[in-house]
C-alpha cells in the first residue's frame, strides 16, 4: 500500500509535465510548419505524405481545399485521425501545418 502512495504522484507528475504543448513559433512570429509536420505527422502520412500507414490518407492526392484540412488537422475525422486542436494550440501553427501539407501534393 505505501508503494502506491509513492507510485501514483509520480505518475501523475509525468503525466502532467508530458502534456506540455510544443509552440514551433519562433520569437518573429515565424512558424515551422516542416518541424510540426514531422513531430505530429509523419507516424502516419510519412515524410512525403503518401505512407498511408494505419488507415492515413494519401496527402499528395488530397482534394481537400485550405479550410477543409485547417478543419481535419484541428477537428479530426472522427474515423482515425485525431483531432489536434489540444496538441497544437495555436491557431496560427495548425494553419500552417494545413499550408505545409498542400505543398505535398503532386
Amino acid at each position: 500500500m505505501k508503494k502506491l502512495f509513492i507510485i501514483i504522484p509520480i505518475v501523475a507528475l509525468i503525466a502532467v509535465f508530458s502534456c506540455e504543448t510544443k509552440s514551433y513559433t519562433d520569437e518573429n512570429g515565424k512558424i515551422d510548419a516542416k518541424t510540426m509536420y514531422q513531430d505530429n505527422c509523419v507516424s502516419c502520412h510519412g515524410k512525403d505524405g503518401k505512407a498511408k500507414i494505419g488507415g492515413a490518407k494519401d496527402l499528395s492526392v488530397s482534394t481537400l481545399d485550405l479550410n477543409q484540412l485547417y478543419e481535419v488537422i484541428t477537428n479530426g475525422t472522427g474515423n482515425g485521425m485525431m483531432a489536434y486542436k489540444n496538441v497544437i494550440k495555436a491557431e496560427a501553427e495548425r494553419k500552417a501545418l494545413a499550408e505545409y501539407v498542400m505543398g505535398l501534393r503532386d
